[in-house]
């Protein structure tokens, strides 16, 4: 095909330096240099390289922010000045505060409003000011749109309970970036899940026991799978036959798995879990080898819906006589169980996959003991040298979530104090509930009532869906929002400045099994 490719990232940068350096040495009196600090979706921009340089070349430059401090009427010169003024001294976040807008300015939008010449201008601010974003579905659209049963997964419902508005331009509307032209690049946490998958399954077929195979032997098969993968995959082939830097990208998540893999086997060997399935799907999903069946939830309006997914691996023991089972989820760093995201609906996740396995027929996965994310890549983390002989010993891929207790001894044998591999602490009498408000470990009656709370939360999800309710109204919980990622930010239109984010309040552990009933024992 005869069309020119973007410039590479190397002729990018050189032509960078060459276009700064015709910037800076073109100007005979003086020069001023801008940069923003926001880009148009209100996320916050890098400085350029170029800004610490000239600091480290000269001793008193300092940067100064344009829209430091608060502008003056007297300051105003054009009709867009005045309207940027008067939404910003009205704003919500400036009327929530204690500094009212003052009487003056007040008049002056009053009188804006009234003149004829500027009452246009007015007339947007004022709209402006009192636009809540508050949206819905008349019935009768609602009936068109969602069926007898409503398609879920805790993606789905994460993405609502974020905010109402993105859930329907992604999953009513079906709104999608313009496709553009690119090399894609490679998904590594995909790479990692289809190796690994390969691993457990080639492991299972030859009837061999995880916890038996030598660490050598074991990174011989990873090896061997990830050499099938490779050769299967007719993008990975090509991706790395590309340039050497892509060659170098899969060596080195190939070296993150063989530094992995021993250390699931030692996790393995620690417990009475093994492997039984990989990438087992409920639900909708198809095109996996495993499946659950179907996982449905009546609503109180006659509908159901029907809940899918697919869970990276699930473990099974054999407990006095009976199958138990324990989910896994692949993430590629460190992932911990957040209670507050479980408590707003923000991630179910983990309690999700806990159901559908509960709900399955097959007595191998109905008798769920817990969920846990597992991290594939371990980051490099400080430690003053006085605490390296502490910490030689560490494991660095422990696994985070929730279970029931009673089954502790199954999942880590002689655990004590701080388990090496997972989230909860033995206590001096061998319980392993110690730091109960910060650890995994739930006695069983909060565990089940754990479970409860997110079947309830699905359902109370799911009515607010079919509800109609479609406002632009993101969450914050602390100082975090979905709006900074949202690729639907340029549709809605969100101004914080105007608008009103859903607040959410932050809870621990303790607090979320004080609110569904909990703190058993």
């Amino acid at each position: 095909l005869d069309f020119p490719l973007a410039a590479s990232t190397d002729r990018t940068l050189c032509e960078r330096q060459y276009l700064a350096y015709i910037a800076f040495t073109r100007p005979s009196e003086f020069l001023y240099i801008t940069y923003p600090s926001i880009d148009e979706k209100g996320g916050g921009v890098p400085r350029s390289q170029f800004i610490g340089d000239l600091e480290a070349l000269f001793e008193n430059l300092h940067e100064e922010h344009i829209n430091a401090g608060p502008i003056d009427i007297e300051n105003v010169f054009s009709e867009n000045e005045l309207a940027d003024l008067l939404c910003a001294r009205f704003g919500k976040d400036v009327i929530s505060t204690d500094s009212q807008p003052d009487m003056i300015q007040q008049d002056l939008l009053e009188q804006i409003c009234s003149n004829e010449q500027l009452s246009g201008l007015g007339l947007k601010v004022r709209s402006a000011i009192d636009y809540d974003n508050k949206a819905f579905l008349e019935e009768q659209i609602v009936s068109d749109i969602f069926e007898k049963k409503l398609k879920g997964s805790a993606t789905r419902l994460g993405t609502f309970a974020e905010c109402p508005y993105r859930y329907f331009a992604r999953y009513n509307l079906e709104l999608k970036k313009r496709k553009e032209f690119s090399l894609e690049p490679l998904d590594l946490g995909n790479f990692y899940h289809n190796v690994l998958d390969s691993l457990v399954k080639r492991i299972n077929s030859e009837n061999k026991d995880f916890a038996a195979i030598d660490n050598g032997t074991l990174i011989k098969i990873l090896n061997e799978e990830i050499e099938k993968l490779i050769k299967s995959n007719s993008f990975l082939s090509h991706f790395i036959k590309r340039r050497a830097y892509n060659e170098f990208i899969v060596t080195s998540a190939c070296e993150k798995l063989q530094d992995f893999v021993p250390a699931m086997a030692e996790m393995i060997r620690a417990g009475n879990f093994r492997p039984h399935v990989s990438e087992i799907a409920f639900g909708q999903i198809k095109e996996s080898s495993e499946n659950l069946g179907v996982f449905e939830i009546e609503l109180p309006d006659n509908r159901f819906i029907s809940m899918s997914g697919k869970i990276d691996r699930l473990d099974t023991a054999k407990i006095d006589g009976e199958k138990k089972a324990v989910i896994f989820d692949y993430k590629r760093s460190d992932t911990k169980f957040n209670w507050s995201k479980f408590f707003h609906g923000l991630n179910l996740q983990l309690p999700v996959y806990m159901l559908a396995a509960r709900n399955d027929r097959d007595s191998d996965f109905r008798n769920i003991v817990g969920a846990f994310f597992l991290p594939v890549e371990t980051g490099t983390k400080k430690t003053a040298l006085n605490e390296l002989d502490n910490k030689k010993d560490k494991f660095d891929y422990k696994a985070n979530g929730i279970f029931n207790g009673n089954y502790a001894e199954e999942i880590e044998r002689g655990a004590s104090h701080d388990s090496k591999f997972y989230n909860f602490y033995v206590t001096k009498d061998g319980q392993p509930y110690g730091n109960y408000g910060s650890r995994g470990s739930l006695r069983e009656g909060d565990f089940k009532k754990v479970l409860d709370f997110a079947s309830e939360k699905i359902i109370a999800l799911a009515k607010r869906i079919v509800s109609g309710k479609i406002d632009v109204s993101p969450y914050r919980l602390g100082d975090v929002s979905p709006c900074k990622y949202c690729e639907y930010l340029s549709v809605c239109r969100f101004d914080w400045q105007v608008n009103e984010y859903n607040y959410l309040e932050s809870f621990d552990k303790a607090r979320v099994l004080e609110n569904i009933g909990g703190n058993d024992g």
